[in-house]
């Protein structure tokens, strides 16, 4: 399959995302049925230290609306640590503090890809600030031969 192979695909969490469990339930109701690519990109954009955000990461990672026994992959933003579902595996890098912001995205990239590509892990969650995800999205449409979906739960403030 030709690069240019993912969907992006940006949720409207507009009446939903000043409220923790409104946010949550509608997360739960709705990832599912957006799950439908052989991999698949769950990113849980946040503003840092957004309480809202950070409870919506918190409970989504630890009670996943969709999780692949074994097969799912939790990647952590620099300083960002939330606890997760038996089932799944984190993967957090120290990054060079002075890497650019694009450099940042293009790492996380580069550990999507590692996950999809060299452990057989067909679903992977990002908890990972909002301003990330456009740039991640398209360094893995760049490379990505398998056509994946990149599903973005936006942060509470965008």
């Amino acid at each position: 399959m030709p690069k240019d192979s993912g969907t992006y695909n940006k949720l409207d969490t507009k009446s939903v995302r000043n409220d923790v469990t409104k946010s949550v339930t509608y997360l739960k109701n709705k990832l599912p049925s957006l799950v439908s690519h052989p991999l698949n990109v769950i990113f849980l954009g946040e503003e840092h230290r957004n309480q809202v955000d950070v409870g919506v990461a918190q409970q989504i990672l630890s009670h996943p609306p969709v999780l692949h026994e074994g097969e799912t992959r939790v990647i952590f933003e620099r300083g960002l640590e939330y606890p997760i579902a038996n089932g799944m595996d984190e993967r957090e890098d120290r990054m060079d503090p002075g890497l650019t912001h694009k450099a940042r995205s293009k790492l996380i990239a580069g550990m999507i890809q590692d996950a999809f590509d060299e452990h057989d892990k067909n679903l992977v969650y990002v908890a990972c600030g909002m301003n990330h995800a456009v740039e991640i999205f398209d360094a893995l449409n760049k490379t990505m031969l398998t056509n994946f979906g990149f599903i973005v739960k936006p942060s509470s403030t965008d």
